[in-house]
């Protein structure tokens, strides 16, 4: 036998009903969320810069500004959304570093509820008193 395969005929007859699927509508989604959506990741980018030690960050405004130019001109080659974002990223960290911004120190880690870490006490549930007891007051 032959490595090849061989062709099978199709047999005529009514075609297939093609059912419907139904579509659900996409979700609406705004300009402004998409701009959120963008600075959380510019933010999350200046956020890992801020946290790297070393770095051409320690050269100042000037250093970042170059970066953010290459990180620019690599993104209009390769057309990649992250490459844009790194490129965002490094303008805000010359921005902030030429506003005198970078020096300020990172918001502390909040402390987990119940005071000190492993000693979780279980809180009692609160009770709301019912509707008709609300209306009798009145």
């Amino acid at each position: 036998m032959s490595g090849r395969k061989q062709k099978t005929e199709r047999k005529k007859g009514r075609p297939k009903k093609v059912t419907e699927v139904p579509v659900e509508a996409p979700s609406k989604v705004f300009f402004e969320d998409a701009v959120l959506a963008f600075l959380r990741s510019v933010g999350q980018a200046v956020g890992s810069v801020k946290n790297r030690p070393g770095g051409a960050q320690t050269l100042g405004p000037d250093a970042m500004y170059v970066c953010a130019v290459e990180a620019l001109d690599l993104a209009r080659n390769s057309r990649s959304v992250p490459n844009y974002i790194s490129a965002a990223a490094y303008a805000v960290v010359a921005a902030m570093q030429a506003g005198k911004a970078w020096g300020l120190p990172l918001r502390p880690a909040p402390e987990p509820e119940g005071g000190k870490p492993g000693s979780e006490q279980p809180s009692a549930p609160q009770e709301t008193p019912p509707d008709d007891a609300k209306r009798g007051e009145e």
